[in-house]
């Protein structure tokens, strides 16, 4: 039996959807952490908030309100700013 080795070239074509602070630009992919410094940080973001009628057939007619930050920008900017001018105060503690 003769064998003989070949080598062969595939090429893929991925489309990705990228999220991107509304603040500061800084990108990331749904589902992955923003980056950040070291190599157990897991630092999450979500501002949603969904209004209207989910139907049984499984049509959504709600009308979806989202804010893309990274954690810094929530942080250092968004929580600050909601602070002030809401007079409210978040909860800083763990889970």
């Amino acid at each position: 039996m003769s064998q003989r080795k070949i080598e062969q070239v595939v090429t893929q074509t991925w489309k990705r959807t990228i999220v991107k602070c509304d603040l500061c630009g800084l990108e990331t992919r749904p589902g992955e952490d923003w980056p950040t410094k070291g190599y157990h940080n897991r630092d999450e973001t979500c501002i949603e908030c969904k209004v209207g009628s989910v139907w049984p057939d499984g049509s959504d007619d709600r009308t979806h309100y989202r804010l893309d930050l990274c954690p810094a920008c929530f942080v250092e900017k968004f929580v600050p700013a909601v602070e002030k001018t809401l007079g409210v105060v978040f909860d800083r503690g763990g889970t």
